[in-house]
């Protein structure tokens, strides 16, 4: 008796270039595979559907949407794919340029954020996530989808309800991702939160993202955390570093005094990064030796990668 053999989520993700991310949400919101499950609720996944992933991520590349495909049979899905088979079910592909980059997904983004739009904008992000890697995703379609939503509304071009819509989906696609994340067991950990009095958490959650694929272990505790529960976490984990998202400029008075106490809670031994559009305003009242301040997401990998190698050596 042949006995079939099953494979773990990530070499599913090896075999199909697909993010262990992707195969999650498209198994739970599409139902486009169902695999077994162990004692213990890990996934595991058989030959045949290992083939009909690398058949849905084909056709969703040429253009098709996945909550089209998912439900077609895998005879279906093996004529959509073969370009030559005349008996491909009639299942139309939207009307997309040949290169799918990110320019194209933000602009999809903006559109659906614009029309309240929200289903269009979880299959907007769920395509991009199939197409670019999550450094792209993160650096040229959510980064610059949050800056313009905040920009229209402050300029009272956008309502609120649609900028609550956007935070929700975006905040939801970022946090599956994040749980999705593998990262060595043995990798350095990092405190990711938002300091008292910030709750503007979405460049929060990215940067937990960057820090894993700098195989970093991201330990997000949230918006609004006090110093001191900052410094808590960093000794219950162990942490090597925190790194804050600051949004906004709000009350800087506050804010000076909030990392002035992380900083003597923490010691010497523990770097403070610190980005976002508000991080701007600790630059007169801290120097290099305190905190780190970012420019963007690729300064943030750069500083990770020669923290370790110097923690490291």
């Amino acid at each position: 008796m042949k006995i079939r053999s099953v494979y773990p989520i990530r070499y599913v993700a090896q075999q199909t270039g697909l993010s262990t991310h992707v195969i999650r949400v498209w198994e739970k919101r599409y139902k486009a595979v169902v695999p077994q499950r162990t004692e213990s609720n890990r996934r595991m996944y058989c030959e045949r559907d290992v083939q009909r992933l690398k058949m849905l991520k084909t056709a969703v590349k040429v253009g098709h949407s996945i909550s089209q495909i998912a439900g077609l049979s895998a005879e279906e899905l093996m004529q959509l794919v073969n370009l030559d088979g005349p008996d491909a079910p009639e299942v139309s592909p939207a009307r997309e340029p040949g290169s799918l980059d990110s320019a194209y997904f933000y602009g999809r983004s903006l559109s659906a954020v614009l029309n309240f739009d929200a289903q269009g904008l979880e299959s907007v992000l769920d395509r991009a996530a199939v197409h670019l890697s999550k450094m792209e995703l993160i650096k040229a379609v959510i980064g610059p989808l949050c800056r313009k939503i905040g920009e229209l509304w402050e300029q009272g071009k956008l309502k609120v309800i649609n900028e609550h819509m956007t935070s929700s989906i975006i905040h939801s696609f970022l946090w599956n991702m994040l749980r999705s994340a593998e990262v060595s067991e043995t990798s350095p950990k990092i405190i990711i939160a938002t300091p008292a009095g910030h709750q503007h958490e979405l460049g929060a959650l990215s940067i937990a993202i960057v820090a894993c694929e700098s195989d970093w272990q991201s330990l997000y505790f949230g918006p609004g955390l006090p110093a001191e529960e900052i410094a808590a976490a960093v000794a219950y984990a162990d942490a090597r570093a925190v790194a804050l998202s600051i949004t906004y400029y709000e009350n800087s008075h506050q804010l000076n005094l909030e990392i002035k106490k992380l900083r003597r809670y923490l010691g010497d031994e523990i770097t403070i990064f610190i980005g976002g559009q508000g991080a701007m305003s600790l630059v007169d009242s801290f120097d290099a030796a305190e905190i780190q301040l970012l420019k963007d997401v690729d300064s943030f990998r750069i500083a990770l990668n020669n923290l370790r190698k110097l923690q490291e050596g």
